[in-house]
């Protein structure tokens, strides 16, 4: 499925959809902007657990909108969409808090701290009049989608392999204020999930097998806490990864380095993206709609996130398919299954062994079932 919406202005929708913006600190400001520009859209409430926060994100996106600590009043018989931003552990019982009252949902990755929690949200999915989509960062950037044209038109031939890593130092920052006293949510493993993998390197997990079209089958994995002693979970990640396809492929984690790649190698060709900076490589990106891969290497910036002209920006596209009555851009379902492989990867990691996605998968739904039928 390409992710793309060409409709950048009002349409089938005759009034504003209402939207509850929760948790507007952070990386939530770079999209604040979406917001403000749709002329059909108008935040009503800016829900934070800092008032100064939630006050600056409505100077933004709506003066008048009700400021408040509560999530509760993202609930109000008004609002049509809640966006929540917050920390993991909220994800669930706010999602299922929202779908339960009837609103749409667009929900930050990961889509919860465990399977498990993934699991509860869809069933309330099932059982709801709202709509729950996923916001995937990654997906904003065009290159993105030429990069998965690219892959399914044949022009890199047969992937072979492919590999990826995601890392900042972030984590020995947190590790340090956590030493000192100073509490911080992604210190802790229940409250993220556990750490680096779940927080970056599921970017890629979802990337890869949507650019790939196939599921990751098995994994391989090493896990450390090698120089955050803060932190409850990993700060350091390396996987092996084999696809259904018969690709394999390798994805790095960490907390405590900094750079990023993608890099796909086929039987037709190859290329590399750089810090989410640089492309280079062996093909031309026929679908790529601009010509910089003429001279390698070449830049390649991704886009501001709260550029609305942007064909694929994610949050205008959510906002588009609630209006219009479409499926959300990015499933639960797709959500669900990257936690899938996450776990799959730190069951490997403790384990030793190679670990089936399917199995995971299976298990965590005969668990569900389980404590149904209780």
């Amino acid at each position: 499925m390409e992710y793309k919406s060409d409709s950048l202005h009002g349409g089938a929708y005759e009034q504003s959809l209402n939207v509850a913006f929760v948790g507007c600190g952070g990386f939530s400001t770079e999209y604040w902007g979406v917001y403000r520009d749709l002329s059909w859209v108008k935040v009503v409430a800016c829900i934070d657990p800092d008032n100064a926060v939630a006050s600056r994100a409505a100077l933004v996106m709506n003066e008048r909108a009700t400021i408040s600590e509560r999530f509760e009043d993202a609930l109000r018989e008004d609002v049509d969409v809640i966006v929540i931003n917050t920390p993991n552990h909220l994800h669930c019982v706010q999602a299922t808090s929202a779908l339960r009252r009837g609103k749409n949902v667009l929900l930050q990755k990961p889509a919860a701290v465990s399977l498990a929690e993934a699991l509860e949200i869809q069933a309330a999915t099932r059982e709801s009049d709202g709509v729950l989509g996923m916001y995937m960062s990654y997906l904003d950037h065009p290159l993105m989608h030429a990069i998965r044209h690219s892959v399914q038109s044949g022009e890199l031939g047969t992937i072979v392999s492919a590999d990826a890593v995601c890392a900042h130092r972030g984590g020995l920052r947190w590790s340090e204020r956590h030493l000192v006293g100073e509490e911080t949510w992604r210190s802790s493993k229940a409250q993220t999930g556990g750490g680096c993998l779940i927080q970056l390197g599921i970017h890629y997990v979802f990337l890869l097998e949507w650019m790939l079209g196939s599921h990751i089958a098995r994994v391989q994995g090493i896990s450390r806490n090698l120089l955050c002693p803060g932190l409850d979970g990993d700060d350091l990640v390396a996987v092996l990864l084999e696809f259904e396809s018969g690709t394999v492929g390798t994805l790095g984690s960490s907390w405590s380095s900094t750079g990023e790649l993608i890099s796909l190698r086929g039987s037709g060709g190859h290329f590399f993206y750089t810090d989410l900076e640089w492309l280079s490589g062996s093909v031309k990106f026929k679908h790529w709609n601009r010509d910089c891969a003429e001279h390698w290497p070449s830049q390649c910036k991704p886009p501001s996130l709260d550029d609305v002209t942007n064909p694929y920006n994610q949050h205008r596209m959510f906002l588009e398919a609630i209006r219009d009555g479409q499926p959300p851009p990015v499933s639960l379902d797709v959500a669900v299954r990257n936690l899938a492989v996450i776990e799959a990867i730190y069951e490997a990691a403790a384990t030793g062994g190679s670990v089936e996605v399917a199995s995971v998968m299976a298990r965590a739904a005969r668990g569900r079932d389980m404590g149904v039928a209780k």
